[in-house]
This record gives structure tokens, C-alpha cells and sequence, in this order.
């Protein structure tokens, strides 16, 4: 999956760990 990778990239980020939680549950509602 690519948001996996973007996933990791932000995982590098503290202020964004919020934003990755988001991303995660887009793409459960969306398993494209």
C-alpha cells in the first residue's frame, strides 16, 4: 500500500502524528 509509505515518513514527525492517525482510518474506510 502506498500510504503505508507515507504512513512511515510521517511516523518521523511528532506533530504529525495525529495526521498519520487520520490517514490510517481514510484508508480502512477506503481500502483501495
Amino acid at each position: 500500500m502506498i500510504l503505508q509509505r507515507q504512513i512511515d515518513e510521517l511516523k518521523e514527525h511528532d506533530g504529525v502524528k495525529w495526521i498519520t492517525a487520520l490517514m490510517v482510518m481514510r484508508a480502512l474506510f477506503r481500502p483501495e
